[in-house]
């Protein structure tokens, strides 16, 4: 609808009719200005143009009713269009860039670019920063972080990986975020105190025998239930086995590939290990029974093993632990309780502690630890048998017998 737009109609100017959304008052005088109208009575003032692709756009001006105001803003922008400026565009284009170098990403990079002559640990710091942290919150804006973002980082983290990874992590970030306050006026870092997930009773979660029978057979009844199951979650009852007899953390167990596998030795490239040095696993013949009831999905002999696509290893973690603690009545643990209720399992079946701690990857302090190079090889192979004898133990436990004294 054409009108001559003047102060008196913009302030009297009638909401849409016959209950559309809004209605556009378009200015006899100026082509392509013009004034729009909601249905609540939100006034704001329009400008349709095209740009040199020929494509309709149409830019808005909120906030002000006075024309004087308008008129010079559709000028400008007017002026913009005959130089070939498209300014819808480049107003996207801009706030795309600005959004692009506002990212937690992008601040954290820069961070690790300036502080790497200043800080020693700056290589550990980036590698969580690429594993843990980017995954999560490396797209977000960071002045749009909040504190239940960083708290959904650190619950997955410290279920994955344990309550000491999560710790590790949110220093990371801390690091990041008031290294980043100090250089910008409008950011203010998410975290506060108490945000920390160590504790004492949290290092110490081992699981009692009711609990490791209770997680295996809900594992085994997600297995069974293959076809009402989803396909991930399926896997990941495999893998949560697989942690248990072997004592890996949840990156190295998942991630495991058919390339790694020689006979009965897995071989942990450097690359998931958290020593950076490539760690060999003398399967227990339970474990090789795991891998082999593992559907093959893709390659044979190349390719992740606990996958759901033959290409990529199983992820999601916190989406299978929630479906799994729901079928399960085992409460208050993480995954990398596994790794820890298999270390005290060890002992239990009376392995050396010293066989016990390489079987872990562990590394072991004083002289011996400096130049005693023996692989361990069978002792480690000990260990994990006496380890997954100790498992069936618990899940088929022996009968008690008792002696009745016959009368005489």
């Amino acid at each position: 609808m054409q009108v001559k737009l003047t102060a008196g109609f913009i302030a009297t100017a009638a909401a849409p009719p016959d209950g559309k959304d809004r209605a556009i008052y378009w200015d006899n005088k100026r082509p392509g200005f013009g004034l729009m109208v909601t249905a609540n009575g939100q006034r704001s003032f329009v400008f349709q143009y095209r740009n040199e692709q020929g494509d309709s756009r149409r830019a808005s001006l909120s906030g002000t009713t006075r024309l004087s105001d308008a008129h010079k803003w559709a000028d400008i922008l007017q002026g913009d269009v005959a130089k070939g400026v498209d300014p819808v565009g480049k107003k996207r284009a801009d706030r795309t860039a600005q959004s692009k170098k506002g990212k937690f990403r992008t601040i954290a990079e820069d961070y690790v670019k300036r502080e790497a002559s200043k800080v020693r640990s700056m290589d550990q710091r980036k590698a969580i920063l690429d594993r843990l942290v980017y995954p999560v919150i490396g797209d977000k804006v960071a002045v749009k972080l909040k504190r239940s973002d960083i708290v959904a980082l650190l619950d997955g983290i410290e279920d994955n990986h344990g309550a000491t990874m999560a710790d590790g992590a949110l220093m990371v970030v801390r690091r990041v975020c008031n290294w980043h306050a100090a250089r910008d006026d409008d950011f203010r870092s998410p975290i506060v105190r108490g945000m920390g997930r160590s504790n004492a009773e949290g290092r110490k979660r081992v699981l009692s025998d009711d609990e490791i029978r209770a997680v295996w057979a809900t594992a085994g009844e997600i297995i069974a239930n293959a076809e009402r199951e989803s396909l991930g979650l399926f896997m990941y009852a495999h893998l949560i086995r697989y942690l248990l007899l072997t004592a890996v953390r949840l990156n190295e167990g998942a991630r495991i590939d058919s390339t790694e596998r020689s006979g009965g030795d897995w071989l942990i490239p450097a690359a998931r290990m958290k020593n950076k040095h490539d760690f060999l696993i003398p399967l227990s013949e339970a474990a090789l029974r795991l891998l082999e009831a593992v559907p093959i999905i893709g390659s044979r002999n190349t390719g992740p093993i606990f996958t759901t696509n033959g290409t990529k290893p199983v992820a999601a973690f916190n989406q299978f632990k929630k479906a799994f603690d729901k079928r399960c009545s085992v409460t208050g643990w993480t995954n990398h309780d596994l790794r820890r209720t298999a270390r005290s399992l060890m002992s239990r079946a009376g392995v050396d502690p010293d066989h016990a701690e390489r079987a872990l990857s562990h590394t072991i302090g004083g002289i011996r630890g400096t130049y005693d190079r023996h692989a361990f090889y069978h002792e480690k192979k000990r260990a994990f048998e006496a380890l997954a004898r100790q498992i069936a133990l618990i899940l088929n436990p022996e009968p008690k017998v008792v002696f009745l004294r016959q009368e005489a």
